[in-house]
């Protein structure tokens, strides 16, 4: 009797070392993880294979699987294959052109409520060029085109003017209807006909400025060495799935790319304004 309980331990000691005890689930799992091989950025498709076909086992055949291990081990190798792929796709010069006319015309109407119609009906354009370098030692560089934005603030200044103009029509008008004055301020003519006098000769008289006066007085506190310097960033930056850490950001930049396509989503604290998306396509 004894030796038929041990010749039967044996066996089945001999069966367990053999596998014999595993389905046929468990073994083609452990083929699928066997068969990675080493993990490259090419091995997604071996990964998520033998990965589906783990998560396909019961409880109990999962604990089958011998060479789990290995399996967590590829997936994290692929992990950091794939970040440092896109990571090295990210190293280079990206370029964007910002449209900021509407966003910059609702700041400006905000400003100066009542008018019948809006800064943008007076404004030609207004856009910002930048330019973002990211080193491939880990630090970077974001850059306005100062040119461009000489010339975009001048078209800022030849719309203030007018609409300035427009505003202050508007607010004498009122007011002369709020003083009980009668008469057809709805055309420029009209009010000047009322108060007896032009418009920019009034507006020196209740201001003490003329209207152009006034405008390089706010064209001052726009003035493009502080737009630039406020525009202007650099330091060091790392990489996380889908997110971008700049040194100088309290909030990490959440991001898409495309081949040559890197879109970039503000955070809501560096939301310049209202601006929450740049897409930025790469230099040549």
């Amino acid at each position: 009797m004894k030796k038929i309980i041990a010749a039967a331990m044996a066996c089945m000691i001999v069966f367990a070392l053999a596998g014999c005890g595993k389905s046929a689930a468990v073994k083609e799992t452990e083929r699928l993880i066997s068969d990675i091989g080493t993990v490259t950025t090419d091995s997604v498709g071996a990964v998520e294979a033998a990965e589906a076909a783990y998560r396909a086992l019961s409880r109990e055949d999962r604990e089958q699987v011998g060479n789990y291990d290995v399996l967590t081990a590829a997936r994290e190798a692929l992990d950091a294959a794939q970040l440092e792929a896109v990571r090295h796709a990210l190293v280079g010069t990206w370029q964007t052109k910002l449209d900021m006319k509407d966003a910059l015309a609702e700041e400006i109407d905000a400003q100066f409520a009542g008018m019948d119609i809006s800064f943008s009906d007076y404004l030609d354009h207004f856009e910002m060029a930048m330019r973002l370098t990211l080193n491939e030692d880990g630090t970077y560089h974001l850059s306005p085109d100062t040119a461009g934005m000489e010339a975009s603030l001048q078209s800022f200044r030849d719309a203030m003017t007018p609409f300035i103009r427009g505003y202050l029509q508007h607010y004498i008008a009122n007011a002369l209807k709020e003083s009980g004055i009668e008469g057809d301020f709805s055309t420029l003519e009209g009010l000047e006909d009322a108060i007896g006098m032009d418009l920019d000769s009034a507006v020196v008289q209740s201001l003490g400025v003329s209207i152009e006066e006034y405008v390089d007085t706010l064209m001052e506190e726009m003035n493009v060495d502080s737009l630039l310097a406020d525009a202007t960033a650099e330091g060091s930056y790392t990489v996380e799935p889908g997110k971008l850490y700049f040194s100088d950001k309290s909030e990490p930049t959440d991001f898409a790319l495309e081949g040559d396509t890197l879109t970039l989503h503000v955070p809501d604290s560096d939301t310049l304004l209202g601006l929450t998306e740049l897409i930025f396509t790469r230099a040549s």
